[in-house]
């Protein structure tokens, strides 16, 4: 462990809870980054969720609901994301595994958010 990650982990608040499970899903590569990734995982019918981080535009957001509200996918938003799956750059993620969406869920729930909320630390 890098001595910056627990001063991340207090600066933020993510619970660690939805760390280790994102790190998880990451790991074992259910998660989708990136616009185009999402894209083909959704028309596909792979995604079970839409993650995005809180720094997306506007016009990212409105695309994003629209999306997930026609597919009836899930959509969470979480702060800084891309640093918890490692892929910083990104800020569009699909989760194609059903066992690591359950785990995603129940550690957001935990935390007290529900789908189309923010996230941002508890």
């Amino acid at each position: 462990m890098r001595a910056t990650e627990p001063f991340l982990r207090r600066e933020n608040n993510i619970s660690m809870k939805l760390e280790t499970a994102l790190g998880f899903c990451a790991k074992a590569g259910k998660i989708k980054a990136g616009e185009f990734a999402v894209e083909r995982a959704v028309a596909k019918r792979q995604a079970r969720a839409v993650i995005l981080d809180t720094c997306v535009s506007e016009n990212t957001d409105k695309k994003w609901s629209g999306v997930c509200e026609s597919k009836k996918l899930p959509l969470y938003k979480l702060a800084d994301i891309g640093r918890l799956v490692g892929k910083r750059d990104n800020m569009v993620f699909a989760v194609t595994d059903d066992t690591f969406h359950a785990l995603i869920k129940e550690a957001l729930e935990d935390a007290g958010c529900k789908k189309t909320d923010t996230y941002t630390g508890g």
